[in-house]
């Protein structure tokens, strides 16, 4: 196939860019052949072995732009095999010189210390180097294990040790330092600006207090919510006490400061107990929590045992389709066990269950949602002593069949006014799914959670993939582009797909992917029906003239750093993993009717703007 001038002049230029990256992959193979251990740092090693992956990741980029334009697949596969090979010999050989230069020498951060007579122990495994990520109150405890572990060793070069300090740090701690050059005499000016900004013992002082002062409440008097107040002001008091500060007589608002975070059945069992009117002391009140915990979780693991060794009788997911109720008859699903009739409801703290709460179902779904999520309900009988993943009930979503509750279904409503750009009948996307990642009415504009995560081909490597979050999707999907990109090769079937409007199509291919998080250890295995594409790609980028408000330690665990732009999504996690990937954590926003979500993949946007609010940057 001849390529137009537009294509061809363009491939030119990204053929340009391809040689720019394999030349620096050159120089590296070229420093690493000539490095010479007696007179250089095994730090510059250190240093360009952390730049490979950079590498790879602007060939890869380049290189599957040209694959996407050109029509000669034996030639780009030439290339990309070339490229490979010599990045992994070059990778190997770097560790290969690390590995023996750390043997032979006892520098370092891990290295043994101590008499010789250690010989004969059993060798330990390396201690890692603690982090620190900007919070104040950590900061005495990390630099008091980093002085000991690198500062005080003076088998370390200013230049190793300021490396491993760097490597160390993340969020606003790094943000401080990220503008001094990585030289080897900056080492006592990286540590001088930490400790002008870190080192200030009066605020960590006062930091401590703030967070007694805004200890979590609880609720819901649950194992977790006690266990959460107990931990959080034991660590604070804890920490005051090594600042010196006279936490032993401060018993009269340590103990007003539990109180007041209380719910009023655990306030009032602590009043019963106390015999006479002395103030009690702060130990008394935190013994009382400790054994209150221990109570809950002994009668949990009770309640557990009857469960499973008695028959479990449940009413789920009745849909009208199969039996006909009244119109005012809700969809609810529940699990009775033997003490049902006096269960609180942790909606309205009611004695009824959840699913019978009138204040439950007048909520939105996203705070229907929250409130199970918050009290470590199942999301699927909504009970309290397990997860969704060890639910036994055979129940399931009367609206889409999926293993949720009804009272949890999100419907997908599109009206006459929305714009939207569907996809052809060709390439329609999975059932529920839109076909853009925002939904823009005629006055609001609305956010589907995007995430960036990372998938490995079939040789292992690392890309980054761009997915969407949709709760009302019944399996997972990946776009035909990021099938050859990753070259899997599927299994063969036939699965019909409905989209929006009744769009049609029909995947033909299944394969299995392991998807990982960008921000936490999260991995997963999946199965994905290929289609041609996902959802279209966002033709402009997008945010509100007053900025988001989004602090700076969440931007840097945000799912999707780039959920604003405009970008190409390629893989679409359904229901399956999507109640999975869900955390406690929900930040509500000043920008428009916008929360950030925690989950397994990072922080992820959803809500909607007003459009007047919105300004275009793309």
């Amino acid at each position: 196939m001849v390529l137009d001038e537009d294509n061809e002049k363009q491939v030119i230029l990204l053929r340009k860019k391809r040689g720019v990256v394999k030349a620096s992959l050159t120089r590296l193979r070229k420093f690493v052949n000539e490095f010479d251990h007696n007179e250089q740092s095994i730090s510059l090693l250190e240093f360009r072995q952390e730049e490979l992956p950079n590498i790879n990741k602007k060939f890869d980029a380049v290189q599957c732009e040209i694959e996407l334009i050109t029509e000669d697949p034996e030639k780009e596969d030439e290339e990309r095999a070339s490229f490979e090979r010599n990045y992994f010999e070059a990778r190997s050989q770097l560790q290969e010189i690390i590995n023996t230069q750390s043997s032979s020498s006892t520098v370092g951060p891990n290295a043994s210390f101590g008499s010789s007579n250690n010989t004969n122990r059993v060798r330990l495994a390396p201690i890692p180097l603690p982090t620190f990520n900007g919070d104040i109150e950590n900061w005495e405890a990390f630099y008091d294990v980093f002085r000991a572990l690198v500062h005080n060793d003076e088998g370390l070069t200013s230049a190793q040790k300021l490396y491993y300090l760097r490597s160390c740090l993340s969020g606003p701690a790094l943000d401080i330092v990220s503008s001094i050059p990585m030289v080897d005499g900056n080492y006592e000016v990286f540590t001088e600006r930490l400790k002008q900004r870190y080192d200030n013992r009066s605020l960590v002082i006062q930091t401590h207090i703030r967070a007694l002062l805004d200890a979590p409440h609880v609720e819901i008097p649950t194992v977790e919510a006690l266990q959460l107040l107990h931990s959080h002001v034991g660590c604070h008091v804890a920490a005051l006490k090594a600042l010196s500060q006279p936490v032993e007589s401060w018993d009269a608002w340590l103990v007003t400061i539990v109180l007041r975070c209380l719910d009023n059945n655990t306030v009032h069992e602590w009043q019963l107990r106390q015999e006479d009117s002395q103030l009690p002391k702060y130990t008394d009140i935190e013994r009382f929590l400790a054994r209150r915990c221990i109570a809950f979780e002994n009668s949990n693991s009770e309640i557990q045992s009857r469960s499973h060794s008695q028959p479990m009788s449940s009413v789920h997911h009745q849909s009208s389709s199969r039996q006909r109720r009244s119109e005012k008859t809700t969809k609810i699903a529940f699990v009775a066990t033997g003490n049902g009739q006096n269960a609180r409801c942790p909606c309205c703290t009611g004695v009824h269950r959840i699913y019978a709460c009138d204040k439950f179902k007048e909520l939105s779904v996203n705070d229907r949602l929250s409130i199970v999520r918050d009290t470590h309900l199942c999301f699927n009988c909504l009970s309290a002593y397990h997860t969704t993943k060890t639910c036994k009930s055979n129940g399931s979503c009367g609206e889409c069949g999926l293993k949720h509750n009804t009272l949890l279904h999100f419907a997908q409503r599109v009206s006459n006014d929305h714009k939207i750009n569907n996809t052809n009948e060709g390439e329609s996307s999975s059932a529920g799914a839109l076909s853009t990642t925002s939904l823009s009415t005629r006055n609001r504009y609305a956010f589907l959670a995007t995430a960036q995560v990372i998938v490995k081909d079939k040789n292992g490597m690392e890309f980054n993939c761009r997915a969407v979050l949709d709760s009302g999707a019944q399996v997972n999907f990946i776009s035909k582009r990021l099938q050859n990109i990753l070259k899997l090769s599927g299994e063969r079937v036939a699965l019909p797909v409905s989209g929006i409007g009744s769009t049609r199509t029909q995947s033909t291919t299944r394969v299995d992917i392991k998807v990982s998080s960008r921000v936490s250890p999260f991995q997963a295995s999946i199965s994905c029906y290929v289609l041609p594409s996902i959802v279209n790609t966002l033709s402009a980028s997008i945010r509100p003239s007053g900025g988001w408000g989004i602090t700076n330690s969440i931007l840097a665990q945000l799912a999707d750093p780039q959920f604003d732009q405009a970008g190409t999504i390629d893989m679409l996690m359904g229901a399956g993993i999507f109640f999975e990937l869900l955390e406690s954590e929900r930040i509500q926003l000043q920008t428009g009717n916008l929360s950030l979500q925690s989950t397994k993949l990072g922080w992820i946007m959803t809500g909607e703007l007003n459009v007047n609010c919105l300004v275009s940057v793309g």
